[in-house]
């Protein structure tokens, strides 16, 4: 006897927050479990424009959290930032510098981006502006 079963179609598991590195096309393309958990997770990332090595320090706390604002970035949406919307965002890869609590304040994760920012030094060599 055969029996048929309901299957969820399978996806690769999300990776540990700390090799987590993904690309435009990967960003767009995120499987549903994925979504889910980047939408939850504040935190600090970094962007590489793999075209020059220029990068850029930004923090998630708002509207979707990480995933919202890689889906910003990879959207070239005006006001993201300065420096970044004048890049083509299919060179840009993301990955999470610090991983935060849903919780965390926004001024928590403001101060710890400033600091992210001193010590990758993205304000003098890099795409980060005052």
């Amino acid at each position: 006897m055969l029996a048929l079963t309901a299957r969820r179609q399978l996806s690769p598991p999300l990776p540990d927050w700390t090799a987590l590195i993904l690309t435009k096309p990967e960003i767009l393309n995120l499987p549903l479990d994925w979504i889910a958990a980047l939408s939850q997770w504040r935190g600090i990332y970094l962007i590489v424009d793999q075209t020059d090595g220029a990068r850029y320090v930004g923090s998630a706390y708002g509207t979707e959290n990480l995933l919202g604002r890689w889906r910003a970035h990879v959207a070239g949406a005006q006001g993201v930032t300065v420096e970044l919307q004048h890049r083509d965002p299919a060179g840009f890869r993301f990955s999470i510098l610090e991983l935060l609590s849903p919780a965390a304040t926004p001024e928590t994760v403001v101060a710890l981006e400033t600091s992210w920012k001193a010590r990758l030094d993205t304000l003098r060599y890099g795409l980060n502006r005052n």
